[in-house]
């Protein structure tokens, strides 16, 4: 992983284990409804707290393209974010 993408994986995964305390490992290929069990609400406040913490926004269009399906795609959302 690029060293960008490593220090965001880090902060969120900060972020998914202090919304699900009991969650074990966080790995970047779980998905967000299935496996972490992330419903509307969870998934709203994930999504603020991340354009909090890193300057950005994140839209519905988002949504309805599956950038928010894994951790993995939500590094990738931040990074292309990012750069613009």
């Amino acid at each position: 992983m690029e060293p960008e993408k490593e220090l965001i994986w880090r902060e969120l995964q900060k972020i998914i284990q202090a919304q699900n305390p009991k969650l074990g490992e966080v790995t970047p290929e779980l998905r967000m409804f299935c496996d972490l069990r992330y419903d509307s609400l969870k998934t709203m406040e994930l999504i603020l707290k991340i354009e909090k913490l890193f300057g950005i926004e994140i839209n519905g269009e988002d949504m309805l393209k599956g950038k928010l399906q894994t951790p993995e795609k939500i590094v990738d959302l931040i990074t292309e974010r990012k750069k613009l």
